[in-house]
């Protein structure tokens, strides 16, 4: 299975159609007398977006406590996927800060984290957030959940006459033209 099927796969299993968040529950610990421990969701505020190469967006995350605990201790974290095939993404250029803390959440509460996210590539991609516990291994199920992917599609722009190009690459040459005329002219007519 390739990389991209693999990751095309997982996000589908954990955001099944029709969606607007993904959670992952792990089962009760027994350890506690069978109360289930923390879970967590984790929301868009789009579902979609379109921009064009070069520009950048907000991006709002909702992570909810879902559980019957308080949470303390989880990491959310920002990554971009190409959907496109042969257009390379390194999220580093996508976002200057994808990886982020989540204050302490009570059972029920939720906490907004917001993403700046740069159209650095043309084509399809989706952009995802996950949370992950950071500390204890004992907590490393609880926690851990992936958002649904944002569907986005960036346009390449193409402009006729980038940067002043056309009068470089046309009208440069032309004047250099007119210019060698003009003197073999008055080459001309001074040699009569």
């Amino acid at each position: 299975m390739t990389r991209r099927r693999g990751v095309a796969l997982a996000l589908a299993l954990a955001c099944p159609a029709g969606a607007g968040a993904a959670s992952i529950a792990p089962p009760a610990a027994a350890a506690t007398g069978g109360d289930a421990p923390p879970a967590v969701r984790v929301a868009l505020d789009h579902a979609r977006v379109s921009t064009r190469l070069g520009a950048g967006f907000g991006l709002g995350s909702t992570i909810t406590n879902v559980g019957r605990r308080p949470l303390a201790g989880l990491v959310a974290h920002l990554n971009v996927v190409s959907l496109t095939n042969g257009v390379y993404v390194d999220p580093e250029d996508w976002s200057p800060q994808r990886t982020k803390n989540v204050p302490a959440l009570a059972p029920g509460r939720s906490a907004r984290i917001g993403w700046r996210v740069n159209a650095v590539n043309g084509g399809r991609f989706a952009v995802y957030v996950v949370t992950v516990p950071n500390g204890s291994p004992r907590n490393a199920s609880a926690g851990l959940a992936i958002g649904p992917p944002l569907g986005l599609r960036v346009t390449e722009r193409r402009v006729f006459n980038s940067g002043g190009v056309v009068f470089l690459a046309v009208g440069l040459p032309g004047l250099l033209g007119l210019a060698t005329i003009g003197t073999r002219a008055r080459r001309r007519r001074a040699q009569r």
